[in-house]
């Protein structure tokens, strides 16, 4: 492990993790929200493009009708219907995105599961979708019904945290071992830890869960060079990179500002990587 690294890790066990009081805590934080929506309002076209995106969402057979799709094929409707919930205020978008976490929670948890992935007991799969629910709770619960954001939570917690926490600890599968380093490893602590800073008042162990996330995602940035190339290729920075950035969006906001993984050396140079394939 890089001295960043190591050092970052060892922040986490002392700092306070205040900032998960308020919401939205995983995308932006909660004094950005206001500058956001006179953002989408100001510029043209923005918001008829967010509204006509959820429109359709809230009409797709494939997660409202009657035999909906499993979760991780169904992601891009429930994410276009919470952003409009949070920029417009909408509680029928709102209660729209609720519907749709709700229709995910209907299924078991092995269904989460990518069909090639099974059996295996937690995947990429699983946990991208905890991390959209996540996220879907985190911009709509001000504007759900008493109660809702709660139990959200605490099936987030049996369905995916506490897998991927038991997951990590048993070390057995590929993506949590110490000799592995690659995609599987960002992609699936990146989004367990959104899902558990969106779900933590209901998250047993946070901060173990929360370094163990760190740990998963420090050791794949460790991984790149000096000159910031991505090990995997242009495809798999693409695809996977973002998944460890917005986890340390939420934990920068949930330390406030004192676990900063933008500051990790990797994170100085590999965009200058992708702009050069």
């Amino acid at each position: 492990m890089k001295p960043f690294s190591a050092e970052l890790l060892q922040t986490l066990q002392s700092v306070p993790i205040g900032g998960i009081r308020t919401r939205p805590r995983i995308l932006l934080g909660a004094d950005e929200a206001t500058a956001v929506r006179e953002r989408a309002r100001s510029t043209p076209g923005w918001m008829d493009a967010i509204v006509r995106r959820a429109e359709d969402a809230r009409q797709d057979p494939r997660l409202f009708g009657p035999e909906p799709e499993i979760p991780y094929l169904m992601r891009s409707p429930l994410e276009s219907l919470a952003a409009a919930a949070f920029v417009t205020e909408d509680e029928g978008f709102a209660a729209k995105t609720l519907e749709g976490i709700e229709t995910w929670l209907s299924f078991p948890a092995d269904e989460w599961v990518a069909r090639p992935h099974r059996p295996m007991y937690c995947d990429h799969a699983l946990l991208n979708v905890a991390a959209m629910v996540g996220i879907a709770l985190d911009l709509c619960a001000p504007l759900w019904p008493d109660g809702a954001a709660a139990s959200v939570r605490d099936r987030l917690q049996s369905y995916a945290i506490h897998r991927f926490i038991e997951t990590w600890r048993k070390k057995e599968v590929h993506w949590a071992s110490p000799d592995y380093h690659e995609n599987w490893k960002i992609m699936c602590c990146g989004e367990a830890g959104t899902a558990a800073l969106a779900s933590a008042e209901s998250v047993e162990d946070l901060r173990e869960i929360l370094t163990a996330c760190l740990e998963g995602v420090l050791d794949v940035l460790d991984g790149v060079p000096d000159e910031g190339d991505w090990p995997e290729g242009a495809n798999y920075w693409i695809e996977t990179l973002g998944h460890g950035l917005r986890f340390g969006v939420g934990l920068r906001i949930a330390t406030e500002g004192q676990v900063n993984l933008f500051r990790h050396p990797a994170l100085q140079v590999t965009g200058d990587y992708f702009v050069h394939v």
